[in-house]
């Protein structure tokens, strides 16, 4: 297995920042919205927009993939408690 240390960081190119090149864990973000992305599913996180680091929905936005909070995913699918 090769090293995280040594590994390329995964980027795309609207968004080079992504991944922090420095980190010592994997980061899923990407990976999170490319299967999204590819089986046009919704990405679903507690992050907001950003004006710094991108977020996951700064990049959602970007490629046009459905994107909301915990909170919007129950009121889209009718979730109900009691």
């Amino acid at each position: 297995m090769v090293p995280f240390s040594s590994r390329r960081p995964i980027s795309w190119p609207s968004f080079p920042d992504v991944v922090d090149a420095n980190a010592t864990e994997n980061s899923a973000d990407p990976f999170m919205v490319a299967l999204a992305r590819v089986h046009g599913l919704m990405a679903v996180t507690q992050e907001r927009p950003n004006s710094g680091r991108p977020h996951i929905p700064d990049v959602c936005g970007t490629y046009q993939i459905a994107c909301c909070d915990l909170l919007g995913l129950m009121r889209q699918e009718s979730f109900a408690f009691g």
